[in-house]
This record gives C-alpha cells, structure tokens and sequence, in this order.
C-alpha cells in the first residue's frame, strides 16, 4: 500500500524493486485519492477490509503487517520467519477471453480478482510494477474480467474486516504517512481544543468550596447589616 506523494513511499518502493523478498509476488495498491492511479477498491480494502490509516504499509500473505519505512526494512527477515501460508480453496481456473470461471470447495467465500499492470509514477522517473489497476469480485463461479494489464491475481476471500498480525517490535511510526492528513490534523486540533477544557473543568471543581463558602460569608454580612 503506498502512494505517489509519500515520500517514504519510495524507499520502499526501491526496496521492494532492488530487493524483493525471496520466491514472493509483490502486488502494489494505490488506496490515496490524490493519486492519479488511485483505485476505489485498493481504498476499500485498505480502510474497510485491512483497517489501515498509513502510508507505506505491506501486507504479508493477507495475514501479516507492517508498517512505516522502519518496520519494513525487515521484510525479508519476516517473510523468512513465516510459516508456509496455506492458500487451499480454489479448485479449478478457466480463463477464456475475457471470460473467467472458477470453482472452490469452501463455502462462503467470493473471488476477488485483481487486475495489474507497470503504471508510471506520477512525480518519479521510474514505473511501477504490478500495480493495481481494476478489481472485480464474484460468488457464483463466472464472472467477466479486466485483462487489459500484465497480470491478473485471484484471491478467495471470506466476507468481512481481517485481524492482521505486526510482524515487527520496530517503531511503527517511523517513516509512515497518514492517509488522510486533514482528517488527522482535525483530531489532533479537537484533542489541543479538549485539554484547555478539560484544565478549566478540574480548577472549577477546585474553586468551588471557595466560591461555595464566599457566597455564605456575603450571606452572613448582608443579614448582620439588616439586623
């Protein structure tokens, strides 16, 4: 998951070029809306199916994560580390034209098919490789798909959020980027706006004996002068 405006982004972008992790297939996702490459579906998975709010992240056999230039310098040692994931299910693949039948033994689930091609960067003099493009999805076996790219990727999935697993005891923070930065420039300012008021609310509490008993005292005069 990156984007073309986050600048670190493209150390793992070279990373992942100069240094793939061994026998994996990289597929990239543009989730940002200001990016010109940007996909509706890589921004669904990324927020609704995955829970993510950061650039750069990368997704370790739909289980894993890691996130933030700092966590995924050690890609290669967390792939490594893992356990052979298991991607039983699909039975059968047929892909005629445009045409694509599939068949799976494991009930409740739907094909996901993602269609890649290398997509230039939009500020970089380099391309991307393996970048999402189109994304279908379908539960009954036949479904019509993009092959206008260079690769198509077939997941099957169960309907719902998945919990990933951190894969790092590195910083996550370091060298990531928040998605959506009004939307956490607005949180941060409620957050400076609720401390002052937060502040104000414990001296009140702490003035009010004072007050309490000052209006007595005022009470107590005005009677002794009407007397």
């Amino acid at each position: 998951m990156g984007a073309d405006w986050c600048e670190p982004c493209l150390t793992v972008e070279a990373q992942l070029e100069n240094d793939p992790p061994e026998g994996a297939f990289v597929m990239k996702h543009h989730p940002s809306v200001k990016d010109s490459s940007y996909l509706a579906a890589s921004e669904f998975r990324f927020t609704n199916i995955l829970g993510l709010w950061g650039l750069p992240s990368v997704i370790i056999d739909g289980e894993g994560l890691l996130s933030g230039t700092s966590q995924i310098a050690e890609l290669n040692g967390a792939t490594s580390n893992r356990t052979s994931a298991s991607f039983d299910g699909i039975t059968s693949i047929q892909l005629n034209d445009s045409t694509l039948k599939w068949e799976t033994n494991t009930s409740g689930t739907f094909a996901e098919i993602w269609t890649l091609k290398t997509v230039k960067h939009s500020n970089e003099e380099y391309n991307l490789t393996n970048l999402a493009i189109n994304q279908t999805h379908n539960n009954n076996g036949t479904v019509r798909v993009d092959t206008s790219g260079e690769f198509l990727v077939i997941m099957l999935h169960i309907d719902g959020p998945v919990e990933l697993e951190i894969q790092s005891d590195a910083f996550a923070h370091g060298g990531f980027d928040p998605i959506d930065e009004d939307n956490i420039s607005y949180s941060e300012v409620n957050s400076e706006l609720k401390i002052p008021a937060f502040v104000f609310l414990i001296m009140l509490l702490l003035i009010m004996p004072a007050i309490y008993q000052h209006i007595n005292q005022m009470k107590s005069t005005k009677e002794y002068e009407e007397e």
